[in-house]
């Protein structure tokens, strides 16, 4: 579409400058009204080890957008900047000023992690569009980043990942598409149990202690015991372990619109579709493409070879 430049920035950045264009395009966006009924509804459920937990009630396969790419380079990132502060402190006796090295690292760290979280925005909503969800509930907690109790490393990565930023970015291509977006409270969707219904309490508005049907952690699982629970697991009722991410996505969706599965299937916790990196899969059809190519010799390896040929010639074995 044709767009027309509106605006010009030129920000500091990490020791560098940024520079941003702001553009007016003449496209038609399609409009959501505002007397909406959702039929094709999914919601997320944003984490760190799980980034994203996509439930839906379409009876599609679940989706889990793995954390690992985003927690690897958090690591890296961490431990170069230990190494850079220990570095200088220990030279000058003083406390650690940032440098170009530390720039440097900075700015890699935050492209990279920006780059993942765009691809995985991306795939998300083209996921969407090819099965027709017109509705996307986004899972939100306004002090899940002040009060996170993960544990020291855990909440390391848990600040360090721009939830917001990839929220926004949902948010955008969902209005470019004419998907409707919307944020919903998601206090004690991680406690309650999706299978059983539990009543679902705001944070705050509840009525003495709330009391749930099923539990987090169980210390049983496939005949092994840990004392602290098994992470990412959820018992219900009845005694089935299910993901306690896509339980809590469940339950964000059915907080948003508690009648989302009335006439609509639940969604079925074993049939889940596991996406490590958005482009795994066109990875994956390029290394097909390339094998199924036969491969032919270089330019250098060729002249090697002819030099070989033409010494045998010359000095045949005896």
């Amino acid at each position: 579409p044709d767009a027309r430049l509106k605006q010009a920035c030129i920000t500091p950045d990490n020791g560098r400058y940024k520079l941003s264009f702001q553009f007016e395009v003449d496209a038609d966006i399609p409009e959501i009204p505002e007397d909406i009924r959702p039929e094709r509804i999914c919601a997320i459920d944003f984490g760190v080890d799980n980034l994203m937990s996509v439930t839906n009630n379409c009876g599609l396969p679940s989706l889990i957008y793995k954390g690992g790419v985003a927690k690897s380079v958090n690591q890296k990132y961490n431990k170069t900047i230990a190494a850079l502060v220990s570095e200088q402190t220990l030279r000058t006796g003083e406390k650690f000023v940032p440098d170009a090295a530390y720039y440097a690292a900075t700015n890699r760290r935050n492209d990279q992690i920006s780059d993942f979280m765009r691809k995985c925005a991306k795939h998300f909503v083209a996921w969407c569009i090819e099965n027709r969800i017109d509705t996307v509930v986004m899972g939100i907690n306004k002090y899940w980043k002040q009060e996170a109790g993960l544990g020291k490393r855990n909440n390391q990565n848990f600040v360090q990942l721009p939830f917001d930023r990839l929220r926004n970015i949902i948010r955008y291509l969902c209005v470019w598409e004419g998907i409707f977006c919307l944020d919903q409270e998601e206090s004690y969707t991680s406690k309650a149990s999706f299978p059983d219904r539990d009543f679902i309490p705001v944070y705050g508005n509840e009525k003495g202690k709330p009391s749930f049907s099923g539990q987090r952690r169980p210390v049983h699982y496939k005949g092994m015991y840990k004392k602290d629970g098994f992470r990412g697991l959820y018992t219900t009722k009845s005694g089935d372990i299910i993901n306690s991410d896509l339980n809590g996505s469940a339950n964000i969706l059915r907080k948003a619109f508690p009648n989302a599965f009335t006439e609509k299937p639940a969604p079925d916790f074993n049939s889940v579709v596991i996406i490590r990196h958005p482009d795994e899969e066109k990875v994956k059809n390029n290394r097909k493409k390339q094998t199924a190519v036969q491969k032919q010799d270089s330019h250098a390896k060729i002249k090697r070879q002819r030099k070989k040929d033409a010494k045998r010639k010359k000095h045949p074995a005896a």
